[in-house]
């Protein structure tokens, strides 16, 4: 189990997101006067789970290759659609896309992101078969790469830089 990936490899696996510009934050409860928001270890923890349920299309117990990748390729193209990325942190945030709903991925982009997912597996997974635990430590890194200040926060800006980055570079329009 690998508890941190480095900024760089993160970037290459969620194919980097440079654009900071303004977006909102959204949630019920979250302080819209709050600069921060705390990591919640335990809080990514519980979502990895339900997330793994979910994209353990065949039932085993364990993603292979084909399982991480579609889930990555399918994730990216809703947070294109919806201009929208929900993330798990103390309070459930939605973070929106700088330009909002963006056109459907071309094959180009889909191959890119396809690769990036199956380098990122390569790394966290032993054996070729990913385990909840080890889906969990990937999910943790996610957001601790985020914290580019490694306070154990993330600020507007590392959570907008983090929705980007999660929906693929063609979020930026490049």
């Amino acid at each position: 189990m690998h508890p941190l990936i480095s900024a760089g490899l993160a970037g290459v696996c969620l194919l980097i997101g440079a654009a900071t510009t303004a977006a909102p934050l959204r949630s019920g409860s979250f302080d819209d006067q709050a600069r921060e928001v705390p990591i919640s270890l335990p809080a990514i923890a519980e979502e990895a789970q339900g997330l793994f349920q979910r994209i353990d299309q065949d039932g085993s117990g364990i993603l292979d290759r084909d399982e991480f990748a579609s889930h990555y390729l399918v994730m990216s193209e809703l947070i294109r659609l919806r201009g929208e990325v929900d993330l798990p942190l103390i309070v459930p945030i939605t973070v929106a896309l700088p330009q909002g709903p963006l056109p459907p991925l071309s094959i180009a982009e889909r191959g890119a992101i396809d690769l990036s997912a199956r380098e990122v597996f390569s790394i966290f997974a032993e054996d070729n078969a990913m385990r909840p635990q080890e889906f969990a430590a990937y999910r943790i890194s996610v957001y601790r790469s985020a914290d580019s200040n490694l306070d154990g926060t993330l600020s507007e800006g590392e959570l907008r830089q983090l929705g980007v980055r999660l929906a693929g570079e063609a979020a930026l329009g490049s």
